[in-house]
């Protein structure tokens, strides 16, 4: 089963349900780690997206400039997770199921955009809703002779963050 979670925001040390309440929906079997998520949409309120199909996913029309969402996982502690070599890998998607992925501070600076994650996600939208899934394979952060990626899968733990964003000038409508 998957364990539910529900965003909220925080403004001047108070925690409020967001504006566009999100809900996610995280799991893993043997293979794969699974996010879902379903977030509001207000009335008179319109989805944004830059790009809507993954080939004119690029520096000047991205999925970061619209409305998104980012999973960021590391296996490496949140110490690690900024350092060269060990980093985290970002997934960012978007309502017409375009993504982008990357592994931030790998061992190979410039590198960080050849990192391809496996996922596949789905969405749906409505006038009042949208909805994601998303599955990324483990397979792909196991070892490929770098330290950053995993050696030994058995009893690897992971910090995730999960982040509803409306483009990447800090609209958040709640992260978990």
């Amino acid at each position: 089963g998957a364990s539910e979670l529900t965003s909220v925001d925080y403004y001047e040390k108070t925690l409020y349900r967001a504006d566009m309440a999100t809900q996610w929906y995280v799991g893993y079997d043997d293979t794969n780690f699974y996010v879902a998520m379903r977030t509001a949409i207000p009335e008179g309120v319109d989805l944004v997206a830059d790009t809507k199909n993954k080939k004119d996913n690029d520096r000047d029309h991205s999925v970061l400039f619209g409305d998104h969402i980012e999973l960021q996982m590391s296996p490496h502690g949140p110490i690690k997770a900024t350092s060269v070599g060990y980093g985290f890998y970002k997934i960012m998607a978007n309502p017409f199921d375009v993504f982008s992925d990357t592994w931030w501070h790998c061992d190979e600076p410039g590198q960080e955009t050849f990192w391809s994650s496996g996922a596949v996600v789905r969405s749906r939208r409505s006038k009042r809703e949208w909805t994601l899934e998303m599955s990324v394979p483990f397979g792909n952060m196991l070892s490929k002779g770098r330290k950053g990626f995993i050696k030994d899968p058995n009893g690897m733990s992971f910090i995730v963050q999960l982040v509803r964003a409306g483009t990447c000038g800090g609209f958040g409508y709640g992260g978990i």
